[in-house]
């Protein structure tokens, strides 16, 4: 998929950027053959899953020590709005396609709204959020593995609303994904064509988002090369994001080494690697323990040294001392590193 999307400067306006994207992005490659769509009706979606997401607060983002971006808000309010699109047959394309172009030049000038989306709000229940999450990310992985153009927004447009077959599914957002009913990527296919979508491969990657690359997936058992490259990213980060959800036992840290140890087959090693590129060994807001015995929280990865990230200790923070927790290059303390991810209050 050749194509220049000029995702711009940070002065190009929207409509700019939108005609940039039409006009050099080539025709995407063709859709990889999917199960039949289901026909029948897709369940009603149910308002509470979908209602708007509690605000970002700032103790949740002090990994970044940044506001938080309205494009993720923007995002849960487009996708919270689907049930009532249900039966009217029609979705706002085109708002949503002017918000992941925000969100993709965003995203290439800095990686603050990717560790944003990337951390789970405690408490978090709505899938809309989850949606909004996964789509953030999914801009990301996709540029690191050369999609862009419509190919891309396209992707974001899956991640957007890939899972809304389980909205009226009471508690769906917190379900493994063993769990789920294993016709849901087909209801929501079916419900997203209706819709019209503006660009190929979108339905193609709701449906198959839960399909592995070892063939043991649902709905069709599909493998390989017959899954769409962008269902195969959705289904990792679905994953990744649900693994790392806060509040479950697990952390972004062992959400990261689950899937190199148990699924590793399950999704190809370019994707994996995409994702590693990003999130690193220890992902932004993991804490963690140093060979000196302090406790630090993980504030940037260093993507050529992903043992050695950013830090800020955690000692300077609680001693209350006015003074700015010191931060730690680990690149730069060849005597200072991580012995070990810690939970909180160890």
């Amino acid at each position: 998929m050749a194509g220049q999307a000029a995702h711009g400067a940070a002065g190009v306006t929207l409509v700019r950027m939108i005609e940039l994207a039409k006009r050099s992005a080539a025709p995407a490659p063709a859709p990889a053959k999917s199960a039949p769509l289901v026909t029948s009706p897709p369940p009603v979606v149910s308002a509470p899953l979908f209602a708007p997401a509690p605000p970002i607060t700032q103790e949740a983002l002090v990994v970044s020590g940044h506001q938080p971006s309205t494009i993720l808000d923007a995002l849960v309010a487009i996708v919270a709005g689907a049930p009532t699109l249900a039966a009217a047959g029609a979705f706002p394309w085109r708002p949503l396609e002017e918000t992941l172009l925000d969100a993709s030049a965003t995203l290439a000038r800095s990686s603050d709204l990717f560790w944003i989306a990337m951390r789970a709000l405690p408490g978090e229940p709505m899938l809309a959020t989850h949606h909004a999450r996964v789509a953030i990310m999914a801009l990301r992985l996709g540029a690191n593995l050369k999609i862009d153009g419509e190919a891309l927004i396209a992707l974001g447009m899956a991640g957007c609303l890939f899972d809304l077959g389980l909205g009226a599914l009471p508690g769906a957002a917190s379900l493994a994904p063993e769990a789920l009913p294993h016709d849901h990527p087909l209801h929501s296919a079916e419900l997203i064509r209706r819709w019209e979508p503006p660009y190929p491969g979108i339905v193609d990657a709701v449906a198959q988002h839960h399909e592995r690359e070892h063939g043991r997936g649902y709905p069709a058992g599909t493998s390989g090369e017959a899954i769409h490259l962008h269902a195969k990213i959705l289904g990792l980060l679905d994953q990744y994001t649900r693994l790392a959800r806060s509040g479950d036992v697990r952390g972004p840290h062992d959400a990261v080494r689950e899937i190199l140890r148990e699924r590793h087959d399950a999704f190809p090693a370019d994707v994996i690697k995409a994702l590693l590129a990003e999130v690193s060994v220890f992902p932004p807001g993991t804490l963690v323990r140093l060979n000196t015995g302090e406790r630090a929280r993980v504030l940037e990865p260093n993507r050529h040294q992903p043992l050695r990230p950013h830090v800020e200790l955690l000692e300077d923070r609680e001693a209350g001392t006015g003074h700015a927790p010191r931060r730690l290059d680990l690149t730069e303390t060849p005597f200072i590193y991580i012995r070990s991810a810690v939970g909180d209050g160890k």
